[in-house]
């Protein structure tokens, strides 16, 4: 996801959500540290995608935010995770 998209969906959402701070705050993170759905990813089981990714979507959606990185990187995870 693309953190000013989903700073920009979460202030029509109600959240003031500073893309700025998010972006100071992920650059912070240890290259070596992974996410639980990098974990859920490399290890084959099924992921948060539609938790995560689905709801910044379904708010920008609601909301008429364009995200269109957002939008890519979700498609393109969603054709790399096929689960039963």
């Amino acid at each position: 996801m693309h953190s000013r998209e989903v700073a920009d969906v979460a202030k029509t959402e109600g959240a003031p959500l500073d893309a700025d701070r998010v972006i100071t705050f992920l650059d912070d993170i240890p290259a070596t540290m992974q996410s639980s759905m990098q974990v859920d990813f490399s290890s084959n089981h099924p992921t948060g995608l539609d938790a995560v990714g689905g709801a910044v979507l379904g708010a920008a959606a609601r909301s008429g935010v364009p995200v269109p990185v957002t939008q890519r990187v979700v498609d393109e995870l969603r054709t790399r995770t096929t689960f039963p």
